[in-house]
């Protein structure tokens, strides 16, 4: 206990000391107590002896002087008479590992099943089947109005323009109606560098299909005609309206003019059948004007054939 009289006997010194002189003092009070502190636990003795003055100066220390207020990690080595040497080190380490893993795993299976559904297509054959009436012949209408033709308006022709194997690839072409002069018209042909000397006659040719020749019992081909015509087929004359009998020149005029009351309709007229042929027939037809001054020329047909 006489050693903590001088170490208090030290402070009380430190406060007798000038102002200026006062913390330092005081820190040196405090060192030596934590030097005595030190030596008392390297001989073994009871750390309960630390002087009450030891740790009045050792806070009078921490905030006095030019110390922080968060005070610091202090090593301090003392030497009492070069034989003794005590080395106090302090160092507080925290270490402080957190790992959290948090590990979910969900595996999810879900099991399909397939259904495959096996379907049966049905094919039903279907045969077409042309059914020819017990009560009469059927009625097809080979070529229909409308159709398109060759035509030649240079006033004359070749002699065998009529005929199936005649070569008309240089021919114009158009459907019909085919002429000039009226509204109807769909194909405008010529008719020569005069309007006043018109050509007299104008060619036509075209073609439709008879599967068999041999089961058409009747034919009709209806015509419209602006003025007079002479039809053939395959060759042959099929037909004739608003002409003379006997032979006919390219020259030659139709007796009568078309009135318009006339125009743009179709005149009936049954023809011989016999003329047909299996496969492609050549209908040819002549067109003629009643006068070299008319204004106007058309042509259209139709051909219908009852088979049995």
């Amino acid at each position: 206990m006489g050693k903590g009289r001088s170490f208090k006997a030290l402070e009380e010194m430190a406060d007798r000391s000038e102002p200026s002189l006062r913390a330092t003092c005081r820190l040196a009070a405090g060192v030596a107590a934590s030097l005595a502190i030190g030596l008392l636990a390297v001989s073994g003795c009871s750390p309960n002896v630390v002087f009450e003055s030891a740790g009045a100066g050792a806070a009078s220390g921490g905030t006095g002087g030019s110390g922080g207020t968060g005070g610091a990690s202090t090593t301090s080595t003392s030497s009492t008479s070069g034989t003794t040497s005590t080395s106090i080190t302090t160092t507080s380490t925290t270490s402080i590992t957190t790992t959290s893993t948090t590990s979910i795993t969900t595996t999810s299976t879900t099991s399909s099943t397939s259904t495959t559904t096996s379907s049966t297509t049905s094919t039903t054959s279907s045969t077409s089947t042309t059914t020819t009436s017990s009560t009469g012949p059927v009625t097809v209408t080979a070529l229909p109005e409308g159709s398109v033709y060759r035509y030649w308006d240079q006033g004359s022709v070749a002699a065998s323009w009529a005929v199936p194997g005649f070569d008309d690839s240089g021919w114009p072409s158009g459907p019909a109606p085919l002429g000039f002069g009226d509204p109807y018209i769909v194909t405008t042909v010529g008719y020569g560098p005069d309007p006043n000397a018109k050509y007299t006659s104008t060619w036509f040719r075209t073609t439709f299909e008879v599967a068999s020749a041999a089961t058409v019992t009747t034919a009709m081909i209806e015509l419209n005609v602006d003025d007079g015509a002479l039809v053939f087929l395959n060759g042959a004359e099929w037909a004739r309206l608003n002409l003379p009998s006997g032979a006919i020149a390219p020259g030659t005029f139709a007796p009568s003019i078309i009135e318009a009351g006339q125009e743009n309709q179709f005149i009936a007229f049954d023809v011989d059948p016999s003329l047909l042929v299996d496969g492609e027939n050549v209908l040819a037809i002549e067109v003629h004007q009643a006068l070299l001054t008319s204004t106007d020329l058309g042509i259209d047909a139709r051909v219908t054939l009852n088979l049995n």
